[in-house]
């Protein structure tokens, strides 16, 4: 029997939260939907209130934005960049990677402002 994943976000604000899920916690969520629940934790001042949404339920409450591209810059004076990265999970930026994400990006945009155009990615 398959165990049930919960992701928990947790939040204090009284009318909509604003939160974000990552690409890693979505590929859980689309590889178990019948066993993956996104939970909001709703602080209030008599306790908490838990809110479970589905995968499908949650997606539609979720946007994709612009790829962001994170950076650490040594504020030491270094110009060298650091060989071993601390976030395994991360990917080099490169200007090839560059052209894929705005290219995939494009494609979102693209089928959002013309619906039911059939594209490849």
């Amino acid at each position: 029997m398959a165990k049930n994943i919960f992701l928990k976000k947790k939040t204090s604000a009284a009318k909509e939260y604003f939160g974000a899920a990552t690409l890693t916690e979505w590929r859980a969520a689309c590889a178990n939907p019948n066993n993956y629940f996104f939970v909001i934790a709703q602080e209030t001042i008599a306790g908490f209130n838990f809110i479970e949404y589905t995968p499908t339920e949650f997606e539609k409450f979720s946007s994709i934005p612009p790829f962001k591209i994170f950076f650490n810059v040594p504020l030491n004076g270094a110009r060298k960049v650091e060989v071993k990265r601390q976030n395994k999970t991360a990917i080099q930026f490169t200007d090839k990677k560059l052209r894929k994400l705005d290219e995939v990006f494009s494609t979102f945009k693209y089928e959002q402002i013309i619906p039911n155009k059939k594209t490849s990615i």
